[in-house]
């Protein structure tokens, strides 16, 4: 891409500015403002930051390639996030409230299952938060590359090291007050590059639209019901309540600030799903010739006048950003609370816990910087991921809100179960019968809670956080 001065000086503004807010603002004092911004987010903040997570990689860049190939199906597969986010606003979100003791994903099932639950939440927790932070750096690696010319390595800690930074120092808050402009300027930037894909092709909206329709009935000839159930599955369940958006509903100032924020982002979500898949069914016949993956870059090279090209590199480096960091200060929280509080032999101060996590993140970044080489396409990682929480973590973590005595020697097994049997399925097997390895995952994780629970005194727990 040929950039002219104004768009690198743009760009350079950008990472200096990003900078300088989440490291000089949003300084933090204690454990609770960095794991979860002091209880005490307001809606509008909420709203703003899991929106600029839906503006991730997997989400925009990602629902592009596939909306080339696919035409209109991504769009409604997407519709199971949303229905999600519905779902965890009105029934969930709310009642994540009253756990006021509670950090984590980890603390909450901790206290409903015992300290050996907790500690298998922490594990699976950490380790996901990693993958994700791995994804977004290749993706963060490869879009600077292509972009600029800058080599990949210089790219992914670019992109990683300036996330870590402001985690470092401001945590949730920094998290939440950069990811709000994060959602500004994306929220503007892309609408801008499919307003400008459509009027400088000149291409017909129906023709268009036409060959979406087809793209994706082609793409549902080729699969079989059950792959379309997993997939539908996979994003109804594969990001419900992962770490960095139950922290949200943590964060939340009261019940219906996280309802509200929770409620909005679902709306809004459909807004995004159908403008970047769309994106997706414009590129397929503005320009037929690019690979889906690169459908997103390349519209914005053609179509993009100079002065715009560094306000969409800056967008393009948000729409990462904002993923990745949400995922490290969870991840980070998550080893805190979840595995160093529960295995070590001695209480951890609040100062303790706070610098922990603050060298746990700057941990979690670097591993995620490496492991970048060795990250999946974007939606194919994902995927991975989703295949790991939704049969493992998930129900445990749903049974422990919505039950008043969850079965307290369930937990830990069912997971294990649950994630074990994911596993084997989707690599050891390779899913026979086209069956997904979350369908399965999902059974084992229920089949045995309740074999666990035939045999169990339904106690509950001491409180153990």
């Amino acid at each position: 891409m040929n950039l002219n001065f104004f768009d690198y000086l743009f760009i350079a503004v950008y990472f200096l500015g990003l900078l300088a807010f989440g490291v000089l603002v949003r300084r933090i004092r204690n454990f609770g403002d960095y794991s979860v911004g002091g209880r005490s987010v307001p809606g509008v903040m909420i709203f703003a930051s899991l929106c600029a997570t839906y503006h991730g990689p997997g989400y925009t860049m990602g629902f592009t390639g596939k909306g080339s190939a696919s035409g209109w199906l991504f769009f409604f597969v997407a519709l199971g996030f949303t229905a999600q986010t519905v779902l965890t606003a009105l029934f969930i979100a709310p009642r994540l409230q009253s756990f006021k003791n509670c950090y984590t994903v980890g603390d909450v099932i901790g206290n409903a299952y015992g300290k050996t639950a907790k500690v298998v939440t922490g594990f699976i927790s950490t380790l996901l938060c990693i993958g994700f932070a791995a994804i977004m750096a290749k993706v963060g690696g490869l879009v600077l590359q292509g972009t600029t010319g800058l080599p990949m390595l210089a790219g992914v800690f670019l992109v990683t090291g300036v996330g870590v930074v402001y985690c470092f120092t401001g945590g949730m808050k920094s998290v939440i007050a950069t990811e709000a402009m994060q959602f500004s300027i994306t929220g503007i930037a892309i609408p801008i590059l499919l307003w400008l894909a459509v009027s400088k092709s000149g291409i017909s909206l129906h023709e268009a639209d036409a060959k979406g329709w087809a793209a994706m009935h082609a793409s549902l000839d080729g699969m079989t019901p059950l792959q379309i159930l997993g997939l539908f599955l996979s994003f109804l369940l594969g990001e419900t309540l992962i770490p960095p958006y139950a922290n949200r509903a943590l964060a939340s100032g009261s019940p219906a600030i996280a309802r509200g924020g929770f409620l909005a982002g679902a709306g809004y979500s459909v807004v995004w799903f159908a403008m970047v898949v769309g994106l997706g069914v414009v590129a397929s016949v503005a320009i037929p010739n690019a690979k889906p993956d690169d459908a997103f870059v390349t519209l914005a090279i053609k179509f993009l006048p100079h002065g715009l090209l560094g306000i969409l590199i800056v967008a393009m480096a948000s729409i990462i950003m904002s993923s990745q960091e949400s995922v490290l200060n969870a991840g980070a929280v998550s080893f805190t609370r979840d595995i160093r509080d529960a295995l070590g032999g001695n209480a951890l101060s609040d100062g303790q816990r706070l610098r922990l996590s603050r060298l746990s993140t700057l941990v979690m970044g670097l591993l995620a910087a490496v492991l970048a080489y060795f990250a999946p396409s974007i939606i194919d990682g994902l995927l991975i991921i989703y295949s790991v929480w939704a049969p493992s973590v998930l129900p445990i973590f749903l049974f422990a809100i919505l039950l008043r005595k969850p079965v307290r020697g369930a937990g830990a097994a069912a997971m294990i179960a649950g994630a074990a049997a994911s596993l084997f399925w989707q690599f050891g097997l390779k899913e026979p019968g086209h069956v997904p390895a979350l369908v399965v995952g999902l059974a084992a994780n229920l089949l045995t809670y309740g074999t666990v629970a035939l045999f169990s005194k339904r106690d509950k727990p001491d409180n153990i956080a």
